[in-house]
């Protein structure tokens, strides 16, 4: 099995990954909302225009098996710092725990730290499965964010 790694640019992929970015929100999203959600793709394509996202894209014989998309952007609480923050991230189910999403984060921190960035934030859903491989690849809890329904 050779999975393949190549940063990828959104506009040329859109077609390609719009539906995994559905299949991909309604796994990870659904169970929070009460309502059909839908991922806005156009939004991410403005910030990549701007060159505020990033995407890493992670390929099986041709086929996309899954993908990190990242903002990279000036930190709003801290002059002259940048933050690279993971927005979203997926990995086909049957490929999961085989590094593939160690691989995809380990690229994507080099390409935010020669972008400018000094932190790498990664936003995950609650889900204490995930900590110790977090934890494993030398990530630190740094911050939990709380939701309400409105």
């Amino acid at each position: 099995m050779q999975i393949t790694y190549q940063f990828e640019r959104l506009h040329h992929i859109k077609e390609e990954i719009l539906p995994i970015l559905e299949v991909h929100a309604q796994e990870v999203d659904k169970p929070y909302l009460d309502k059909d959600i839908v991922p806005d793709v156009e939004g991410y394509l403005a910030l990549e225009r701007i060159g505020y996202i990033a995407c890493i894209v992670a390929r099986l014989e041709g086929k996309m098996v899954g993908y990190m998309i990242c903002g990279l952007l000036p930190n709003l609480h801290y002059k002259g710092t940048k933050t690279a923050e993971t927005v979203l991230f997926y990995v086909d189910p049957s490929l999961r725990g085989k590094g593939i999403f160690r691989t995809m984060k380990d690229l994507m921190a080099k390409e935010a730290k020669r972008a400018g960035a000094d932190t790498f934030l990664l936003a995950v859903k609650a889900n204490r499965q995930s900590d110790r491989a977090f934890k494993r690849m030398g990530m630190l809890p740094y911050e939990v964010k709380y939701y309400e329904k409105l």
